[in-house]
């Protein structure tokens, strides 16, 4: 058995027409690999570069920044806590999957959405904060329950904030930004063990206070992306085809 076959062209196939399509071919391949070329191109300095993307870029950095800080460090601090640090530790890590579920839910709501969340979870925090300061050596017990709450508040937008930055970044920045977000993160995590061992309860408070305040004014710039789709590319650049 032969399995040989002779391919015989059409008539009205010349040679010209076989060389045109192997060049649309060869152009179209070309056009794909520079597509690819260009989406590969993308890096970190395109988060700065565009305005659509720098604002919530670097308001992101911050709360993801002083979100592992502060989270880290009152967990650490759970050891500073009046009773004992076993209990406080169920009672906490109890709560947070409490605090985590509601908040989660609050978040998909169309009142709310993540950015109301957000700064409300900053001002709770901020409010404790307060009073823990008033109320260090007057009553343990009011105490730890201040920075317990603080504690939950944190671990609630800690949370969050894993959703927004692959929410509010389009397709070809999304990696790129919750990757380098998750990078400052770590930075708030090396630095938590220092200021709770190194700084003074009080002067701590002031500091936390201070970053919430910082928190609540930057949130509400940030860009909320509750219930919007995602993007697929820089909002500058699909100007520029457009104008094209």
């Amino acid at each position: 058995m032969s399995f040989n076959k002779q391919v015989t062209i059409p008539p009205n196939c010349s040679y010209t027409s076989i060389h045109d399509n192997e060049k649309f071919n060869e152009m179209s391949n070309n056009t794909q690999i520079e597509k690819v070329n260009q989406y590969h191109s993308y890096t970190v300095f395109d988060l700065l570069k565009y305005k659509s993307q720098r604002g919530n870029f670097l308001i992101l950095c911050y709360i993801w920044f002083v979100s592992s800080m502060v989270f880290y460090g009152l967990s650490i601090n759970i050891k500073n806590l009046s009773n004992e640090i076993y209990l406080n530790g169920i009672i906490i890590f109890s709560l947070d999957i409490i605090f985590i579920l509601i908040s989660g839910f609050i978040t998909n709501t169309e009142y709310f959405g993540r950015r109301k969340t957000i700064i409300i979870l900053f001002i709770l925090s901020l409010i404790t904060f307060v009073l823990s300061f008033f109320l260090k050596n007057q009553n343990d017990n009011l105490f730890n329950i201040t920075m317990i709450m603080s504690r939950l508040s944190y671990s609630c937008i800690f949370c969050i904030v894993f959703y927004v930055s692959n929410e509010v970044y389009p397709t070809v920045l999304r990696a790129k930004g919750l990757a380098y977000n998750s990078g400052v993160c770590r930075l708030g995590a090396i630095i938590a063990p220092f200021i709770i061992e190194m700084i003074n309860i009080k002067l701590l408070l002031v500091i936390f206070s201070i970053i919430n305040v910082m928190g609540i004014l930057l949130s509400i710039l940030l860009t909320e992306t509750h219930g919007k789709p995602l993007r697929n590319n820089i909002p500058e650049l699909d100007a520029d085809e457009d104008h094209e």
